[in-house]
């Protein structure tokens, strides 16, 4: 009996220590991504304090654009774990190096994310790193963050020092603002090799903020900075203003 039991216990040790091996191998088999983001006026990259014109032909400069992400995963035929943590993306003036990622090696077609901030977190109220609360993206005022941000000027605005400020959040039933994105490669499927570097660069268009689902004016609405039907607007114009550039190989 005593044999038996040794047995027993031999093999399970073994099968354990070959499937760890396994683990550890396919782990390895893994390629590191850069995920770098930017912002553009209709092809222009967006500079602070530099004068562009949106849809409506209404001129405008940025001296902050930012924004949350989460969720991030590769697009594949099949599931890919996504990375859940929470980044804080700035934009304007553009200190983003880019969000450094790990995906098991293999064939992808895209890129998936979602911005904003997520249920959970906005009822854990402040916290700690990308979500600490000195980064001027929570509410105090009304418990939770503020999930995109965009401040500037534009002679359109009929406010003192002609500012618009755009501070967009809102995750309760009917007002949330979050919005998952789905992007597409430019050329296509792309096999990410073991061990390789990727830089995957996404540009998000301000003209789609102003002019996606709905015509967003600043003479009309220079300052929309609570929860609520306009937020969601805005919400759903910016869900579209994201597109892949260029997926680079960088060994």
């Amino acid at each position: 009996m005593l044999r038996f039991i040794l047995v027993v216990a031999c093999l399970f040790i073994f099968l354990a220590c070959q499937k760890k091996s396994e683990l550890t191998e396919t782990e390895r088999k893994r390629s590191g991504v850069l995920l770098k983001f930017s912002a553009s006026n209709d092809g222009a990259d967006i500079l602070p304090s530099v004068t562009y014109n949106n849809p409506f032909n209404e001129s405008y400069s940025i001296s902050s654009f930012r924004l949350y992400i989460h969720n991030i995963s590769l697009i594949s035929s099949s599931p890919v774990p996504a990375v859940q943590d929470h980044y804080l993306l700035d934009l304007v003036p553009d200190s983003n190096s880019g969000i450094r990622l790990s995906f098991p090696s293999g064939n992808y077609t895209g890129v998936r994310f979602t911005v904003g901030v997520d249920s959970v977190r906005n009822f854990s109220g402040a916290q700690t790193g990308a979500l600490d609360p000195a980064n001027g993206m929570f509410w105090t005022w009304n418990s939770g963050y503020i999930m995109a941000k965009l401040e500037g000027n534009s002679n359109a605005a009929g406010t003192p020092d002609n500012k618009f400020e755009y501070h967009i959040g809102g995750y309760r039933a009917g007002q949330s603002v979050g919005r998952k994105i789905e992007l597409s490669f430019p050329n296509g499927p792309i096999d990410f090799a073991d061990d390789s570097p990727y830089t995957i660069h996404v540009k998000a268009n301000l003209d789609k903020w102003f002019n996606g689902d709905w015509p967003l004016q600043i003479a009309e609405h220079p300052v929309i900075t609570t929860p609520g039907e306009l937020a969601i607007k805005v919400a759903n114009n910016y869900q579209h203003m994201f597109s892949v550039i260029s997926v680079t190989n960088m060994e």
